[in-house]
């Protein structure tokens, strides 16, 4: 009798699961996405040092060229993975408008009419030399300062400033020390596994990217894919998809 008990609890969810994903419908306007994932070695070939590095400006042909033999007419967006931005510079909030990276990739979005871009990035923020002023994330460098390293989504469109989303939930121990106001001391320990290690920055607020035509997109990056709510909360502010 256990044995059926228990099996009741597994199967009597997944039929009812199934029922309603029969039921079913989806709702609203479709959108075409071309979604990007070059064929990279994660451990040799994206991060800097590595023994068989690609640079950057390697990969952002790669890009283009996996993009482009697939992107038609009626595509509205194209989307590349986290950290795969095309430039070997440190991407400073402040400054990122006036790097020729972004500069060509608006000039190839714009030569594509309708369509936008969502990519993968690591960015900066700085603080200036005045701790008083920075977070509790907040790494310092004696020639920069306080600053922030953010796990970026950058929204790139013709004509418009960049938008700009913080990955806000952070894997433990890669990206983020536990109550880094109180263990700051052992950042240190933080395990590298390429990137920038140590605690990274977050963001307070959700915001999405919204396409010229209208509809919008909620970013998720990564780890933060599995906190249901959280994501959930991104898709009912900002009406559309993840």
């Amino acid at each position: 009798m256990a044995y059926v008990y228990s099996l009741g609890l597994i199967v009597l969810p997944v039929l009812y699961s199934l029922f309603l994903f029969s039921q079913y419908a989806a709702k609203g306007e479709e959108v075409v996405v071309v979604v990007v994932q070059p064929n990279i070695d994660p451990c040799n070939e994206i991060f800097e040092g590595a023994d068989s590095y690609i640079p950057k400006a390697e990969l952002g042909k790669r890009l283009k060229t996996l993009s482009e033999q697939f992107i038609t007419p009626d595509t509205r967006w194209v989307l590349r993975p986290e950290t795969s931005f095309d430039t070997e510079q440190s991407l400073w909030e402040g400054e990122m408008e006036t790097l020729p990276e972004v500069n060509d990739l608006k000039l190839w979005v714009a030569s594509k009419p309708g369509l936008e871009l969502i990519t993968g990035a690591t960015t900066f923020n700085s603080y200036g030399m005045l701790s008083k002023d920075a977070t509790a994330t907040a790494r310092y460098n004696p020639n920069v300062g306080y600053y922030d390293v953010y796990n970026t989504g950058l929204h790139i469109r013709a004509k418009h400033q960049l938008n700009v989303y913080h990955k806000s939930k952070l894997v433990p121990g890669v990206e983020r020390m536990p109550y880094p106001a109180f263990f700051r001391f052992l950042e240190s320990l933080v395990l590298d596994l390429g990137g920038a290690s140590g605690s990274m920055g977050t963001q307070m607020s959700r915001e999405g990217y919204c396409h010229e035509q209208g509809h919008c997109t909620s970013p998720c990056i990564c780890y933060e894919s599995i906190f249901p709510v959280f994501m959930s909360e991104a898709t009912r502010k900002v009406s559309g998809f993840i």
